[in-house]
């Protein structure tokens, strides 16, 4: 849950300057997932950053969270300009863009979606992407499994993030000011430039 709460939260003011408007749906009940709270909002994050960019201005996009068996299921649904079925397979490849129908230049390196999926498969889960087609929105499923260690308590795999993350240095190089900004926050771990 505070996961997916930070990934709106950082998206919440290029959602209002677009004027979109971000409907949450989450488990009455804490859900714990074995990983790094900080890498997982980038995950919800870069996935609201991609609806608001590949949508037009005014329109809703849902995060809806459910438990499906031992899985938190994390599902991001925009209305916007869709993707076709022969790029489905692409999505999650570094760099790639998708030509805008619109003729609208959308600004990023287009490595937002790779990072997702490095991300939810490190936290040893998957992501798909759907798409009715061109103009029909898109939908980004996340799974990740859960766990049923107390929330007070860390656990082995936490551990291991830990151990296994070590501290870097971080060129961010973007053309939407805010969105370096949310990144350098979210990488507080490193030393940003």
């Amino acid at each position: 849950r505070d996961a997916v709460q930070s990934g709106v939260e950082i998206n919440l003011p290029i959602a209002h300057e677009h004027r979109d408007r971000i409907n949450v749906s989450l488990p009455d009940a804490p859900v714990l997932v074995d990983g790094d709270r900080t890498r997982l909002t980038q995950v919800v994050s870069n996935l609201l950053d991609n609806a608001i960019k590949y949508s037009n201005d005014g329109i809703e996009i849902t995060i809806d969270a459910a438990v499906r068996d031992d899985e938190i299921e994390i599902v991001v649904t925009d209305k916007g300009i869709g993707i076709p079925a022969s790029q489905l397979v692409q999505m999650f490849e570094a760099y790639v863009q998708l030509p805008s129908p619109d003729g609208k230049w959308r600004s990023g390196l287009g490595i937002g979606l790779s990072v997702v999926q490095n991300l939810v498969d490190m936290h040893g889960g998957h992501v798909t992407a759907a798409s009715d087609g061109v103009g029909k929105g898109s939908r980004f499923t996340v799974r990740l499994p859960i766990t049923q260690a107390r929330a007070t308590g860390t656990t082995d795999a936490t551990e291991r993030v830990r151990q296994l993350t070590r501290r870097l240095r971080v060129l961010i190089v973007d053309d939407n000011r805010d969105a370096a900004e949310s990144l350098a926050m979210l990488l507080h771990d490193h030393e940003v430039q």
